[in-house]
C-alpha cells in the first residue's frame, strides 16, 4: 500500500475553486457526490495531471 505522500493524484475536482485531488476516479466521485459538486466524472475528460513524484 503506498504511503500518503507517494500517491500520484491524477484526478482533480476543480469545481468552484475546489483544489482536492485524488489518486483514483472512484475516490474523486465519492468526493463529488458527498460535497454536491455536480455529476459523477467519467474517464473521458476528467484526467488532470496534478504532479509527479
Amino acid at each position: 500500500r503506498p504511503r500518503y505522500e507517494e500517491i500520484v493524484r491524477m484526478y482533480k475536482c476543480g469545481s468552484n475553486g475546489c483544489q482536492n485531488a485524488y489518486g483514483t476516479l472512484n475516490h474523486l466521485n465519492k468526493h463529488v457526490t458527498k460535497e454536491g459538486h455536480g455529476a459523477k466524472r467519467t474517464r473521458q475528460g476528467t484526467f488532470f495531471l496534478v504532479s509527479f513524484y
